[in-house]
């Protein structure tokens, strides 16, 4: 038996604040705003496993009301869905992502990006997949305002006798 999870997250970018995605601090002239790192892939990737697993979405588990999470890493978001996970009948089969950012090019950071994300999630990076792209100048996006991340996760029921 398998579940799918979607989400979308997006974030505004400023100068002077930090650019993370998946736990990877990635070297650019500004950075996403958010209550925790703004690190979107990470909130994404968090929510299509939450998704998934019909626990609703980021927000609901991790509101931006509460100080506890204010500048968190957004790895301790997937460090939590891995625990629920474990808690659950499924595992991660695969998780299929689409980074949308103007600049910086990611192709140089995509392996670290993998690698993080998988480690956090305990999984092998093979059943991580992260592309990247632009917006061809159109938008919030494309003018350099904001970062978008889609994420569509699946998840397979364990075998009952291993």
């Amino acid at each position: 038996m398998y579940r799918i999870g979607n989400s979308i997250d997006i974030h505004p970018l400023s100068k002077g604040a930090k650019l993370r995605i998946g736990g990877v601090e990635v070297p650019a002239p500004f950075g996403s705003i958010s209550h925790s790192d703004g690190d979107a892939l990470s909130h994404s990737i968090a929510e299509a496993i939450l998704g998934a697993l019909g626990q609703g979405d980021l927000g609901q588990s991790f509101s931006d009301k509460d100080e506890k999470y204010r500048g968190i890493s957004s790895l301790y978001f997937l460090k939590v869905c891995k625990e629920t996970l474990a808690n659950s009948a499924y595992k991660i089969s695969n998780i299929d992502t689409m980074i949308v950012l103007e600049e910086p090019k990611l192709g140089s950071y995509k392996e670290a990006v993998r690698e993080s994300v998988a480690k956090a999630l305990g999984i092998e990076k093979e059943k991580v997949n992260i592309k990247a792209g632009t917006n061809e100048g159109i938008g919030s996006i494309g003018n350099k305002k904001a970062y978008l991340v889609w994420t569509t996760v699946l998840l397979e029921k364990e075998e009952e006798n291993k």
